[in-house]
């Protein structure tokens, strides 16, 4: 294999490395360091949870500045 990948087969490596199978990337580029695959997984993974705790804190405030604090809970019964 020469030093780049065409578009299939890098389709198919992320497929592989997206199912779990951090060894494709390892198989489809020989020479290339063995800790890439499942660095490149677990960065991309805390980059998604960094993302969605960011989503959520946002949603939270907006919703608290929408619908307020209720002041009278016990009277509203």
């Amino acid at each position: 294999m020469s030093g780049s990948f065409d578009t299939t087969q890098l389709r198919h490596v992320a497929e592989q490395i997206a199912a779990g199978n951090v060894g494709a990337f390892d198989q489809a580029a020989p020479g290339v360091s063995k800790v890439l695959g499942p660095a490149a997984l677990a960065g991309g993974f805390g980059e998604v949870m960094l993302y969605c705790a960011i989503g959520v804190w946002v949603l939270a405030a907006r919703s608290f500045f929408t619908f307020g604090r209720r002041k009278d809970v016990d009277g509203a019964s």
